[in-house]
C-alpha cells in the first residue's frame, strides 16, 4: 500500500514539474517573439516607446479611439502584440478596444508605424479579439452575432489587410 501511495505522489510531482516547464517555455517563447518585434522596429529606424507614445496620444485625442488597450497592463506586460499584419515587413502594433453601453463590442485595432495608418476590424454584430500570436501567425477569435436571439458562435481565424481594410479570414478557408 505504501509503494502505491509513493508512486501516486511521484506521478503527481512529475506532472506538476512538466506543467511548470511547459509554462516557462511558453512564457519564454512569448518574450522571444516580443523581443524580435522590438528588434524589427529598430531595424526600421523606430523605437517602440516612441511608436506607443504616438498612438497613445492619438488614442486620447477625443476621436473615439480612447478605448485602445495601450500601453501596458497592471502587471507591466504589454497589452498589445507586435505582428506584421499589413505585410510591409515592419511589425504593427495590434491591440483592441471595447466600447458601447449595454452591448459592449470588442474590436481588433492594427496600428502601422510606417504609414501611421490605423485599421479597425469591426463586424458590428460580431466581437473580435486576439487570442494568440506566434512568429508566423496571429490568431483572432470572432464571436457573435450579438443581440439577435441567435446562438453565439465562436470562430478562430486570422486577419489580413485587403484593399486598405482589415478582414477576418476563418481557419480552413
Amino acid at each position: 500500500m505504501a509503494a502505491s501511495s509513493i508512486r501516486k505522489n511521484v506521478g503527481r510531482i512529475i506532472f506538476i514539474v512538466i506543467i511548470l516547464l511547459l509554462a516557462c517555455v511558453s512564457f519564454a517563447f512569448a518574450e522571444d517573439i516580443f523581443a524580435a518585434g522590438e528588434q524589427n522596429l529598430k531595424d526600421h529606424g523606430l523605437v517602440l516607446e516612441d511608436v506607443i507614445s504616438e498612438y497613445s496620444e492619438f488614442g486620447n485625442s477625443g476621436n473615439g479611439f480612447s478605448g485602445f488597450w495601450l500601453p501596458y497592463r497592471q502587471d507591466n506586460k504589454p497589452s498589445f502584440h507586435l505582428f506584421d499584419v499589413t505585410g510591409d515587413g515592419c511589425v504593427d502594433l495590434v491591440t483592441g478596444r471595447m466600447f458601447g453601453s449595454g452591448m459592449v463590442r470588442r474590436e481588433v485595432v492594427v496600428m502601422d508605424p510606417l504609414s501611421h495608418e490605423i485599421y479597425v476590424l469591426d463586424g458590428y454584430n460580431y466581437d473580435y479579439s486576439v487570442t494568440d500570436v506566434t512568429s508566423d501567425r496571429i490568431t483572432v477569435e470572432k464571436s457573435g452575432p450579438n443581440g439577435y436571439n441567435e446562438p453565439i458562435t465562436k470562430t478562430l481565424g486570422t486577419i489580413k489587410l485587403e484593399d486598405g481594410q482589415l478582414v477576418f479570414v476563418p481557419d480552413g478557408i
